[in-house]
């Protein structure tokens, strides 16, 4: 099986043929064979396995041939075949265009409503929970472990705000925990949510999110959870 193609000079690889020009770009006519391989601009590579002439029309504006869509055309028991393909005219593969990445937004320290010492004060529930975490992260300090003391920073900044508003993050801790069935966790993320400023009813749907996510199962923490957004809010 065989192809007659015209395409740039300057793009074929591994077949033989004679140059010419058309509308001042260099192409070359080529017979290629059942496995041929013609090498893209783009770096992809076109196989001919179809039985037939296979011909490229082109129509060039601004130095850069832009081929017709596919379509098949019966000629005296022939197919010609057309591919949407763009490629450069010149001599050099014209580089690629990038658009420039977007810069990610700087992180900084979210700024919170409400103190712990307030949240404190206002929920016994919130008061237990951050009493015994401090006591207990102490335990954990003193023993100056430098895996654990990055897996903290780590998480210390995933919360920051950044791309996502912390609130969103905190929401998202929120959802997580509640599926994963962790009071602490819970607490924890429902509380810094407060702090931030998230409403009651924001929080509920982000738990009811949770509970067609976990099933049935997270019931109990949803209770818990409950409880202790009544007494935040009232």
């Amino acid at each position: 099986m065989h192809a007659v193609v015209k395409l740039p000079a300057s793009r074929l690889h591994g077949a033989s043929g004679h140059c010419g020009n058309e509308a001042g770009g260099r192409f070359i006519t080529v017979l290629l064979r059942r496995q041929d391989t013609w090498q893209g601009g783009s770096g992809g590579a076109i196989r001919f396995y179809k039985t037939g002439v296979l011909r490229e029309s082109s129509r060039v504006a601004d130095g850069v041939s832009t081929f017709q869509q596919p379509k098949i055309t019966p000629t005296a028991g022939k197919c010609f075949f057309c591919y949407d393909l763009r490629m450069s005219t010149s001599e050099h593969p014209a580089p690629a265009e990038h658009s420039a990445p977007e810069r990610p937004q700087e992180r900084k320290e979210p700024t919170y409503v409400f103190t712990e010492k307030q949240v404190a004060e206002k929920s016994e529930i919130a008061r237990r929970f951050l009493e015994s975490r401090a006591r207990l992260n102490a335990n954990v300090d003193k023993a100056n472990n430098v895996v654990v003391k990055r897996f903290y920073n780590l998480d210390h900044n995933a919360y920051l705000e950044g791309v996502l508003p912390a609130k969103t993050k905190e929401l998202m801790g929120l959802v997580a925990s509640a599926c994963l069935r962790c009071d602490d966790c819970i607490f924890y993320h429902a509380i810094h949510a407060y702090r931030l400023g998230v409403p009651r009813v924001e929080q509920e749907e982000s738990l009811s999110v949770a509970l067609v996510i976990g099933g049935s199962i997270v019931i109990p923490h949803l209770r818990r959870a409950y409880e202790l957004l009544e007494e935040l809010y009232g």
